[in-house]
């Protein structure tokens, strides 16, 4: 791989000299503004990141939550690009430490464009539904990619998709956005694998499926790197591990502060957690209860006298400071490893906080993603986006099936939809559309609308 190819600054559906310059803005800039002022960004505000339907704006959407990733993924960059640019004598070619910023700024700033409703457990429900009735909503006419994307849906392959070909230029492209940022996007380059003799590589970039079988024509066009030619995997796009860092950061060090803030652990064990990301680096002492820490004597008082919010704003700036300082050593460190594609690692794992974010994930999967309150909404996604998926699905159907003498609801569900299905249209493409529809929603859309084709609330 080399710096300059990964930098491009093509576009889909825009050849050579046609792509679009801005003489005010870099090309990731208008990727920026272009991903900003997008629908399915703005749908973001809406859809949960860790506590379903929490009214408090204390608590992170996953608006907020992409955003912040957006903000530490910058800073990554921006350090990486610092010492990548020289080191290459990138500026001789015009690049700058800013380019490397603005790539991965926005890169971070898609990453969960394609989220459904309740987050993972949206995922969970999406897929389920599809293989439970997998009898009746495919046929042998069916191609086994199109069943293996609806029965293995997965957030990051859906936002390839909504990035190239659901939004603005719909089909032709998407938002068109430049090869880079979206090879930067891809966190997990590989397809869902209809083989199954397949099994995982262990490769870090093979965790899950982050592209679709409907997008490979895509993914071969815009993809700046090697592929494995045996299976559909390619390797990571160097700025995919700073993506990947920048989130796991932020979700690292905030979802204990969210949990503190709904009430589903103590702040007390959410310190405990979270002392060990700074004590590295500040030298903070444990003196009591009542002043637990006291960093630097230059710096004594500036955890004295704080409420909770503000011990937790305090801890939370300086984790994710540290972090951010320790994952782009780690970064230069390998950069000639990462840019060969040898690397196969997180970045984070490789830091000397590496156990203590293991530690951290730990604790907050056990008392916070298996807390009682979430589950009981996460209950309820199974049959809000499973009576969603049922209802449209088989009301195509029943028009397909029985045109004029199909039942009316089926028709006026239809018309519901953004875009209409023609009854021509073939099943498994109508229930991919459904699903995009579906997956789209916020969710207290997929709620409401739950309700009223139920006639629980009109």
């Amino acid at each position: 791989m080399q710096w300059e190819r990964l930098l491009s600054k093509k576009r889909l559906n825009i050849s050579g000299d046609e792509t679009y310059q801005d003489p005010n803005r870099s090309p990731w800039l208008v990727d920026l503004d272009r991903i900003t002022f997008s629908l399915p960004f703005r749908r973001l505000q809406g859809k949960t990141q860790v506590h379903p339907l929490d009214q408090s704006a204390q608590v992170r959407t996953r608006l907020t939550h992409s955003f912040e990733v957006a903000s530490v993924g910058r800073s990554l960059g921006y350090r990486i690009g610092q010492h990548i640019v020289p080191l290459y004598g990138l500026d001789k070619l015009g690049i700058s430490a800013h380019d490397f910023s603005d790539i991965v700024q926005v890169a971070c700033l898609a990453h969960d464009i394609g989220n459904p409703p309740f987050g993972h457990a949206g995922e969970d429900a999406i897929g389920y539904y599809f293989r439970k009735n997998s009898s009746w909503l495919f046929d042998e006419t069916t191609p086994i990619e199109i069943i293996d994307n609806l029965q293995n849906f997965e957030g990051n392959a859906q936002g390839f998709r909504i990035l190239n070909k659901l939004t603005s230029w719909r089909n032709q492209g998407g938002l068109r956005l430049t090869f880079s940022t979206l090879a930067t996007f891809c966190k997990y380059p590989r397809m869902a694998i209809t083989d199954k003799k397949y099994k995982k590589n262990s490769w870090v970039g093979d965790k899950k499926c982050g592209i679709y079988h409907s997008e490979k024509d895509i993914t071969e066009e815009v993809s700046l790197l090697k592929r494995y030619d045996d299976i559909n995997l390619w390797a990571r796009h160097p700025f995919a591990f700073l993506v990947e860092a920048a989130d796991d950061i932020c979700y690292t060090v905030v979802d204990l502060e969210d949990a503190v803030n709904v009430g589903v652990i103590s702040f007390q064990d959410a310190e405990k957690k979270l002392i060990p990301f700074i004590q590295n680096f500040e030298n903070i002492s444990r003196t009591s209860e009542e002043k637990p820490y006291i960093s630097h004597p230059q710096k004594e008082g500036w955890y004295k006298n704080m409420t909770i919010s503000e011990k937790l704003d305090f801890l939370r700036g300086k984790a994710i400071g540290n972090l951010i300082h320790e994952t782009a050593h780690i970064f230069i460190k390998y950069e000639a490893d990462i840019l060969s594609g040898k690397f196969n690692h997180e970045l984070l794992s490789e830091t000397s906080f590496g156990k203590h974010i293991k530690s951290a994930k730990d604790y907050a999967y056990k008392h916070i993603f298996l807390s009682k309150s979430k589950l009981e909404v996460e209950v309820a996604a199974h049959d809000i986006l499973g009576g969603l998926l049922e209802a449209f699905c088989k009301a195509f159907v029943d028009v397909a099936q029985n045109k004029s003498h199909a039942a009316p609801k089926s028709y006026h569900l239809l018309k519901i939809l953004d875009h209409p299905l023609p009854p021509t249209l073939k099943r498994h493409e109508a229930f991919l559309y459904i699903c995009d529809f579906i997956s789209s929603m916020t969710d207290q859309h997929a709620i409401n609308l739950y309700r009223k084709i139920n006639g629980i609330s009109i």
